[in-house]
């Protein structure tokens, strides 16, 4: 619930990488996710159903219909 992943969200980020966060609205604390939308180290804010659904989206274009992973 801390600060935690603050830390390595902005190394993938320095490294070149994406980083989504859980938006405020659906967290029970927003401790984790605000400390990285306060060190702006995100490209995106959705609610858990959004990211997993995204995440789903990623895996199978990557490997069920034999598309590079994006």
């Amino acid at each position: 619930m801390g600060a935690d992943g603050k830390a390595g969200a902005e190394t993938i980020k320095s490294r070149g990488g994406a980083m989504m966060i859980q938006e405020p609205k659906s967290c029970v604390v927003f401790g984790m996710p605000g400390a990285v939308y306060g060190s702006g180290a995100y490209d995106r804010m959705e609610t858990l159903d959004e990211i997993a659904t995204f995440l789903q989206e990623k895996i199978c274009l990557g490997t069920v219909q034999g598309r590079k992973y994006v």
